[in-house]
């Protein structure tokens, strides 16, 4: 088995952290308005029920930009909520 002669030097460059900062600010910023009401309610119940209001229209608002791409977007803004 042969190796080969050199070696491959991986290294993480300026772009990979760009990218990587972006991966987790649109993470953070999708996920903390689910998780906000948690942090100003005191009661779960509560909470929760704005919380998944607040992902129900997340999900209805992105079915909605996609449906305007696809030319129905009244109908697949509410489709997508009822498959999450």
């Amino acid at each position: 088995m042969n190796l080969p002669a050199k070696t491959i030097q991986v290294r993480i460059e300026a772009h990979d952290f760009a990218g990587a900062i972006a991966v987790f600010l649109v993470v953070f910023s999708l996920t903390f308005p689910i998780v906000a009401p948690f942090l100003f309610i005191n009661d779960a119940t509560i909470a929760l029920r704005f919380s998944n209001g607040i992902a129900v229209g997340l999900l209805f608002a992105t079915g909605y930009t996609f449906g305007r791409h696809a030319g129905a977007p009244l109908r697949v803004g509410l489709l997508i909520p009822s498959w999450a």
